[in-house]
């Protein structure tokens, strides 16, 4: 049987959401200058990347986190990752979008964001009504606004 045609351009992507259990702060990576697409530098972004054609979205997950966050912090942002979203978006190429949020008290949201990130120019905590004014990678504000309306 013939494996199903692949659409150019076509990505599967995992994002997580570290937020504090009130939904009023969230943990973000902002990439750097080196970020491959241009309208993504210094933008910020949830956590995460692509999924790779041999993974699921759930191990897909816990290889980008690795990779991005310290192995202690990585643990614990595992342990309480749920999916909570599944979409589709033309950004302007087709990308569905696995959405994970992790969600923490305001103590442990801190200890999260002090501890070194790997990649980009680092983690920042963004109080919600910050985000509107933020450079967010374009490719998925149109996911971020959908999941932050639905936590109204």
């Amino acid at each position: 049987m013939a494996q199903e045609e692949i659409p150019k351009g076509f990505a599967r992507v995992v994002l997580l959401s570290i937020t504090n259990k009130t939904k009023t702060l969230f943990y973000l990576q902002k990439k750097d200058e080196t970020y491959p697409l241009p309208e993504g530098r210094l933008a910020y972004t949830f956590f995460g990347g692509h999924i790779l054609p041999d993974e699921d979205a759930d191990d897909a997950l816990k290889r980008e986190i690795s990779e991005e966050l310290e192995e202690n912090i990585s643990e614990m942002v595992l342990r309480n990752a749920k999916k909570i979203m599944v979409r589709s978006c033309n950004t302007p190429l087709l990308r569905e979008f696995h959405l994970y949020e992790a969600a923490f008290s305001d103590k442990d949201l801190d200890y999260i964001s002090r501890q070194r990130v790997n990649e980009g120019k680092g983690g920042f905590l963004i109080a919600r009504e910050q985000m509107n004014h933020i450079k967010i990678i374009p490719a998925i504000v149109p996911l971020v606004k959908e999941y932050l309306d639905s936590i109204k």
